[in-house]
């Protein structure tokens, strides 16, 4: 029995059992489809990347994700960049591939004589073939719980204007 993306281990017979009994009162419903999407969310392996344990075999499908969104030079790219700043990533991976992956960051502020520690997330990518399947806002929620978990004074990132409903919509607020 594996964990699914949702997050817990009922997901599968939950979504089974709606499923029949969908089938079952004669409703128009495409059984196979539906139980191929619930067997393709068992093939989902989150990760958390720790830079204390080391590189992970994870860094070259992470770049390769990074690209299908800003495209540079890959043998260019590293990862994690700016390592100073970097403290953790979460990733799916579906077949040994990165399919959506949250980088969270840290840094101390100085403001008006005091320092906070603010973390903030980034690098936020979903595979297009991947998108618009929840998995960046479950990715989002992890990072959300451990910056709260590492005691930030505030979490603080920018984003194109046109992304901040999906930000808003995951619980972080817009700054004017």
């Amino acid at each position: 029995l594996a964990k699914s993306p949702k997050g817990n281990y009922s997901f599968f017979s939950t979504q089974l059992c709606r499923v029949l009994s969908h089938f079952i009162l004669g409703q128009s419903i495409d059984i196979c489809a539906h139980l191929f999407l619930l067997i393709e969310a068992y093939s989902m392996q989150l990760i958390q990347y720790l830079p204390e344990k080391g590189p992970l075999e994870a860094d070259e499908q992470i770049i390769a994700l990074e690209q299908t969104a800003w495209p540079s030079g890959a043998d260019q790219a590293v990862f994690p960049s700016a390592p100073y700043t970097y403290v953790t990533s979460f990733a799916f991976f579906e077949h040994g591939k990165a399919v959506c992956h949250v980088g969270i960051r840290k840094a101390l502020l100085l403001h008006n004589g005091v320092n906070y520690l603010a973390h903030g997330i980034s690098e936020v990518v979903t595979h297009p073939s991947f998108r618009h399947q929840g998995l960046a806002t479950r990715l989002l929620g992890l990072s959300a719980e451990f910056i709260l978990s590492q005691g930030a004074d505030i979490s603080i990132f920018t984003c194109a204007p046109s992304r901040v409903p999906f930000y808003t919509r995951n619980g972080w607020c817009p700054c004017p």
